[in-house]
């Protein structure tokens, strides 16, 4: 198994610093707090796209402050999700694949 220089103190800007993740799109789910949160600012950063899937629509848009350069880099798209419902996490992944 690969060694990694990232441990528990790592922080997400550490792990994707370097790193160019334009044309990926990545599918946070609690994103508009803690560690979803932070994951979501550094994987913007790194100029990937991001789908923020959270309970709150509100909360989810306010997760990542809103920046014309950054929206048009990365593709920012909120979603309403409640994880418990497996229908909306259905729909969601149906959407998804539309794109």
């Amino acid at each position: 198994m690969p060694q990694s220089s990232f441990g528990a103190r790592s922080t997400a800007s550490e792990v994707v610093a370097g790193h160019d993740l334009r044309g990926k799109t990545i599918l946070i789910t609690g994103a508009s707090s803690g560690i979803g949160y932070e994951a979501a600012r550094a994987l913007l950063s790194a100029h990937s796209g991001v789908i923020i899937a959270a309970r709150d629509p509100a909360k989810g848009e306010q997760a990542v402050p809103y920046n014309p350069e950054i929206s048009t880099l990365t593709g920012y798209i909120p979603y309403a999700l409640n994880a418990g419902h497996a229908e909306q996490l259905w729909t969601i992944a149906e959407q998804l694949v539309e794109l």
